[in-house]
């Protein structure tokens, strides 16, 4: 079975502005059966966009981007 990810737009608490998170994370056969999924359960605000491919921790993510600032600065 995959994994699909979701979205959601709510208000951002700190700044009032409407923004978009990331929501649930679906676990079903295909796109279809994800949003039914949705709707089904309780989670109608959900916007499913996209099937989950993989997770990069964050240490490997802030190495990139101390990296990219090294580079630019050069």
């Amino acid at each position: 079975m995959k994994y699909w990810t979701t979205q959601i737009k709510a208000i951002n608490p700190n700044t009032n502005q409407l923004v978009e998170w990331m929501g649930p994370y679906i676990q079903a056969d295909s796109l279809e059966a994800a949003e039914s999924y949705c709707k089904e359960n309780g989670l109608g605000y959900c916007k499913v966009i996209g099937e989950f491919d993989s997770e990069v921790p964050y240490d490997v993510l802030d190495g990139l981007k101390n990296f990219a600032e090294k580079i630019k600065h050069k």
